[in-house]
């Protein structure tokens, strides 16, 4: 099976545009870089975001977990890395949460489609003008199936080791030059002495069914629109487009054990 390398790209009004590269190396570990969002902050207090990685391995040494990370790092120096582990890709028993991510209005030179035959997954054509596109990646065995929806849309990528699902809807809402993204953390059950918190940690590293990980999708993607809204807030000019504003955030829908 030759090595998986694909773009997963959109088009806003008619011009390509690079969301994703996901790259798989000889040792089975695949990588997903995130093209959205080149800075963080409001202008002219923006950092730029040097990179957005996520990279899913194999972890050949376990026999039921296999290990999701998350590199986040900024031009000021900060530097984020986060580690989960889910048993969904050994046990396949479903799908693990990888991130959910905001995109920004797509028109930095990163979001630039390179002339290169790498393979291209299009997500569709949209007005970046009006809607903010939001998606989630899940990564489950190749063999497990991810059932359809009538809300977001759905395609699956297969490396050998691995299936990453992308599930995508369109807000409508104006996005802004930033992005935001949210992704799982894991915690070793060994740390904790108590046996709930056990419990919690094991649940946590279990996989979810794809009507769980959707329902997920959908309450960090509000969670994200609640983000978006709130930026919006911050640069208002007026005390009545704030309370707007504030409406608008109330109205949305959130399940209090994900709040941002």
């Amino acid at each position: 099976m030759p090595l998986l390398r694909k773009r997963v790209n959109v088009r806003t009004n008619g011009t390509p545009r690079s969301l994703l590269l996901i790259e798989e190396n000889k040792k089975g570990d695949v990588y997903v870089r995130i093209k959205s969002g080149t800075q963080v902050g409001i202008p002219p207090n923006e950092i730029p975001v040097l990179q957005d990685r996520y990279s899913i391995h194999p972890s050949p040494k376990s026999p039921n977990y296999s290990t999701l990370k998350s590199t986040f790092e900024l031009a000021n120096g900060l530097k984020r890395t986060s580690v989960a582990v889910t048993d969904a890709v050994k046990q396949k028993s479903g799908f693990a949460h990888l991130f959910s991510h905001r995109s920004s209005d797509l028109m930095a030179p990163l979001c630039d489609v390179p002339n290169d035959d790498i393979e291209t997954i299009e997500l569709g054509d949209f007005d970046n003008r009006k809607y903010a596109l939001f998606l989630g990646a899940f990564i489950g065995h190749p063999d497990s199936e991810f059932c359809a929806s009538e809300n977001e849309i759905i395609n699956s990528i297969r490396s050998e080791h691995f299936q990453i699902v992308i599930a995508n809807v369109w807000v409508d809402i104006p996005p802004l030059p930033f992005a935001w993204t949210m992704n799982s953390l894991t915690l070793a059950p060994e740390i904790f002495e108590d046996e709930g918190a056990q419990e919690s940690a094991y649940h946590k590293m279990a996989a979810d069914s794809a009507e769980g990980c959707l329902k997920l999708f959908r309450g960090l993607k509000d969670e994200l629109l609640v983000n978006l809204l709130e930026t919006y807030k911050a640069i208002a000019s007026d005390e009545q487009t704030k309370k707007n504003i504030q409406d608008s955030i109330d109205a949305v829908p959130r399940i209090p054990s994900i709040r941002m």
